[in-house]
């Protein structure tokens, strides 16, 4: 029986008069060969020095954390909170070709760059991407709104030298006409203290949409604006104007996750409407994802017929 395996475990050893080094006082992921057996060598992926309050770099150098209760207990705390989803069984795909795009597998994937003009198409599971560089393209189908499609993790997103290749026939989509844009309230058109969205400069056939608000007016626990808040925005502009156009896409920073996210949906005009989480730019967090919205261009998409009009 196949026993190969990983864990994680708080590394924690109390100084006493035998052992004057202590513990790692951190978390660390391991690989075993065979779990099923306490002799068999082990080999340390990671250690997570995130919960060191000396901080990261001191911890860096040092090998550990500082062995006191705030340390140890801040790493046990963050091991419970470790879920299957941070986890992911996948492939490292390094694109090696010359000609033609480096395609993914069923699994989850690592996608590595070659500092060339390189080609990504990933598949519907959680993938990761890092272009690095070169003008570099990303390509989405039909695949990645299936059920079950997972959203990736792109690294390292040039606005000025990559693009982000979509299949409008699988996603219904003719044209894509980009606007970014700062839209106000919940229901995108009024906040509640007065401000207003500019309806006179949203085309009626907009399919590609870059919100530069970053929340909806609307504060509190349960309030986080996030990708249902920005496609409801979207809809009530929609209606204020009387427009349908139909599928499209909308870029967004999501309160929660403190990032930028790309988003499908097949219905703007409907802000209940399914939606499908095609990427998280994760380079940038927190404030310089909020900078970087108004960094967003039409360059950095393009639509196309199928696959073969990528490759």
């Amino acid at each position: 029986m196949d026993a190969r395996g990983v864990f994680l475990y708080t590394n924690v050893k109390t100084k006493d008069s035998l052992d004057f080094t202590g513990g790692l006082n951190l978390n660390r992921l391991v690989f075993s060969e065979d779990l099923a057996s306490d002799t068999t060598p082990l080999k340390v992926l990671a250690r997570d020095v995130s919960t060191c309050s000396e901080g990261a770099d001191a911890a860096i150098v040092a090998g550990r954390c500082n062995e006191n209760a705030e340390n140890i207990q801040a790493a046990i705390a963050d091991a419970e909170k470790y879920v299957k989803d941070n986890f992911v069984f996948g492939d490292v795909v390094i694109n090696l070709a010359v000609f033609g795009a480096t395609p993914g597998t069923p699994l989850s994937d690592i996608f590595l760059g070659q500092d060339d003009d390189d080609k990504f198409v990933p598949g519907a599971n959680k993938d990761f991407i890092e272009t690095r560089g070169g003008k570099d393209q990303i390509f989405y189908s039909g695949v990645d709104i299936d059920d079950g499609a997972l959203e990736d993790s792109i690294f390292d997103f040039s606005f000025t030298d990559d693009t982000i290749f979509l299949d409008g026939g699988d996603f219904n989509v003719d044209a894509l006409i980009f606007l970014a844009i700062q839209l106000f309230g919940p229901n995108g058109v009024e906040d509640f203290t007065g401000n207003k969205t500019d309806l006179a400069a949203i085309r009626p056939d907009t399919t590609f949409w870059v919100l530069l608000n970053t929340d909806n007016g609307q504060f509190g626990p349960d309030e986080i604006f996030n990708a249902r808040a920005a496609a409801m925005q979207i809809s009530g502009v929609l209606d204020a104007i009387n427009a349908f156009p139909g599928a499209g896409f909308l870029i967004y920073f999501n309160e929660g996750l403190q990032l930028t996210r790309l988003v499908y949906t097949p219905n703007l005009r409907d802000g209940n409407a399914p939606l499908s989480v095609l990427a998280r730019f994760v380079d940038k967090k927190g404030r310089a994802a909020r900078d970087a919205l108004f960094s967003w261009n039409a360059g950095n998409f393009l639509l196309g017929g199928s696959n073969t009009d990528f490759l």
